[in-house]
C-alpha cells in the first residue's frame, strides 16, 4: 500500500495533474441517475451520437466501463466510456458539455483512465478521433497521447480517424517509492 506522499509523487508523473480540474467527482455511470444527462450530452456534443441503446448496449459488455465527472450538485457535466481490451485501455467514447470545456473536466476524465492504466498495469491508452475534430487532437497532442496513424474511411460517414495513443514512461520503482 502506499503511502499519500508515495500516491502524490505518481500523480505528478502524469500528462494530466488534478490541480488542472475544477472541483468536480468521478463516478462510474449509474443508468437510472446519469444515462439521461450522458445521452443528452452526446446529443449535443457529435454530428453523428450514440442512441441511448448503443450506449445500454456497449455497456452491457463486462469489458466496457463509463465514467462521468460531475459537479458537487450532481449534475453530469461529461463522461468517458472505455474498454479493457488485451494490454490496452480503449476509450470509445468521451465527451464534455459545451458550457464545461476547456475547464478541466476533460482532463479530469483523461485522468482517472491514466490513474487505471498505472493502478492495473496496462500497456496504453489508445482512442480513435474524426480528422475534422482539431480540438480534441489538440487536447489529446497537450495532454501527452501522439498520433500514431490514419484509419482511412473509419466511420460511416467515409471520414478517416486519426489513432492517438498514450504510453506511460517506463516505470521505475525508487527506493523512496517502496513501503516498508
Amino acid at each position: 500500500m502506499l503511502t499519500a506522499e508515495q500516491q502524490e509523487q505518481r500523480l505528478r508523473r502524469l500528462p494530466v495533474s488534478p490541480a488542472q480540474t475544477q472541483p468536480l467527482d468521478i463516478a462510474w455511470c449509474d443508468r437510472k441517475r446519469h444515462l439521461d444527462a450522458v445521452c443528452e450530452i452526446e446529443q449535443r456534443a457529435f454530428e453523428y451520437p450514440w442512441t441511448r441503446q448503443e450506449f445500454r448496449n456497449v455497456l452491457d459488455d463486462p469489458r466496457v466501463k463509463c465514467v462521468v465527472a460531475t459537479d458537487r450538485a450532481g449534475a453530469v457535466l461529461g463522461y468517458l466510456v472505455y474498454e479493457r481490451q488485451r494490454h490496452v485501455l480503449h476509450v470509445l467514447n468521451v465527451a464534455v458539455r459545451e458550457q464545461s470545456q476547456r475547464r478541466g473536466v476533460g482532463s479530469l476524465l483523461l485522468l482517472h483512465v491514466f490513474l487505471v492504466l498505472q493502478n492495473e498495469g496496462w500497456q496504453r491508452i489508445q482512442l480513435e478521433v474524426r480528422e475534422r475534430n482539431l480540438g480534441a487532437h489538440l487536447f489529446l497532442r497537450a495532454t501527452g497521447f501522439r498520433c500514431v496513424g490514419i484509419h482511412r474511411e473509419h466511420f460511416s460517414t467515409g471520414e478517416d480517424a486519426y489513432a492517438f495513443q498514450y504510453e506511460p514512461p517506463i516505470a521505475r520503482v525508487d527506493d523512496d517509492d517502496e513501503t516498508e
